[in-house]
């Protein structure tokens, strides 16, 4: 077994050790693992596992049920790196993962390795661009740069891969993406040449390719905007920051970056980029970048644009993110404060009017907010997730 065969199995058994623990608890139906291991690329060391879990239906004493699991998995979390996030669905919640992030889901579906209980549900459905364009940009905020300042070069090869991976589906050159980062790497090489993988990768000049791959999908997918002369620098407060962060927009890829791209809690990227992610990610993010974003000929989003944004804050598994993934609560909170006040403006069809971001009067404990403030907001969510999947005119896939 070489190193990686072997990496691969040590991870998978602690992975099951872990999954054990996770499924001796109440109300666990599913443990199954995501995204490297499932992948079979664990790099010994830096690599963490990622879970994935499924709910039994909801029932009598849910809430005690998630915070006991809440509990086991901060537990573990004492090992990190090992052990990485956890995503927490329901059955039915899982079907709608296939509409919420087909690009995502297509991977998981190919290889999530299920640990306990009963399968996943793996259905096949298309990806469309605009998912796959979601997923090309979704590492210039915060991942890309991180990665850039500390020239972590095995992180800035992952990203350009992701990067091409994603275009590659954009420009339906592929049906679904690829699951591994080799089959992403002899698949570049055998289209396009291999000269960027020779030696030493450098952060740099991936930088200014992932750059160049998100201007080609613009050119596909949006009108052209107007030429910057030299970089443009500015602040901006994201719509569910709590401070504003720097913009830096550069005027072509291979521009040298100016020394507030260091800072950070800078956003980098060309024009392209920037519209791009307001498009597709973040279009909340449109009124505070309009005044140099509108100025160079970008479109503000349409309703429909915002009205999947708020689908995606008012999915089930994203209000169980605090203690099992990334989101903060209070980064929950105020996301569905930003459905609230949309829903009236997307029952009319409109983008939602701008606004001052959410502010979100104290953070409560993440005990205090699966007790107090959860069965009330995954009530409000699934309403409201109803409401815009009608709005919308999409199914969830495989739903009885």
């Amino acid at each position: 077994m070489g190193r990686g065969g072997f990496a691969n199995a040590a991870y998978l058994a602690l992975a099951r050790l872990a999954g054990r623990l996770l499924a001796a608890r109440a109300g666990v139906r599913t443990v199954f693992v995501r995204r490297s291991l499932a992948a079979g690329e664990i790099d010994f060391g830096r690599s963490d596992i990622d879970f994935g879990l499924l709910l039994e239906p909801p029932a009598p004493g849910e809430v005690d049920r998630l915070v006991a699991l809440l509990r086991t998995y901060r537990r573990l979390r004492c090992f990190r790196p090992v052990i990485g996030e956890c995503l927490v669905y329901t059955q039915d919640e899982y079907r709608t993962y296939y509409l919420l992030d087909p690009y995502r889901a297509s991977i998981d579906r190919r290889a999530a390795i299920r640990l306990y209980g009963p399968d996943v549900p793996r259905i096949r459905v298309p990806v469309p661009p605009a998912a796959a364009i979601r997923r090309q940009v979704h590492w210039f905020d915060r991942y890309l740069m991180n990665a850039l300042h500390r020239r972590n070069r095995r992180n800035m090869r992952k990203f350009l891969l992701e990067s091409w991976n994603a275009h590659a589906v954009a420009a339906e050159r592929l049906r679904e993406p690829y699951v591994t980062r080799r089959e992403t790497e002899a698949a570049w090489r055998a289209s396009e040449g291999g000269r960027l993988f020779e030696g030493r990768m450098d952060p740099l000049r991936a930088f200014a390719v992932i750059c160049e791959l998100a201007g080609r999908t613009h050119r596909r997918f949006r009108k052209p905007l107007d030429r910057l002369r030299e970089p443009r620098i500015f602040r901006a407060r994201p719509p569910l920051g709590v401070r504003e962060r720097t913009f830096v927009l550069i005027p072509t890829p291979d521009t040298p970056l100016p020394r507030q791209a260091r800072r950070a809690d800078a956003f980098v990227g060309t024009p392209e980029v920037l519209d791009l992610f307001v498009r597709y990610a973040e279009p909340f993010l449109y009124p505070a970048v309009e005044p140099v974003l509108g100025d160079l000929g970008a479109e503000p989003p349409p309703w429909r644009a915002y009205a999947w944004a708020c689908l995606r804050r008012a999915a089930g598994p994203k209000l169980r993110e605090p203690g099992f993934a990334g989101s903060p609560v209070e980064g929950v909170l105020a996301g569905m404060e930003l459905v609230r006040r949309s829903l009236p403006s997307l029952r009319r069809k409109e983008p939602p009017p701008a606004g001052p971001p959410p502010g979100i009067a104290g953070s409560p404990g993440l005990e205090e907010y699966y007790r107090d403030h959860y069965p009330r907001l995954l009530a409000e969510a699934r309403e409201a997730s109803e409401e815009l999947l009608e709005l919308l005119g999409v199914s969830v896939p495989g739903q009885r």
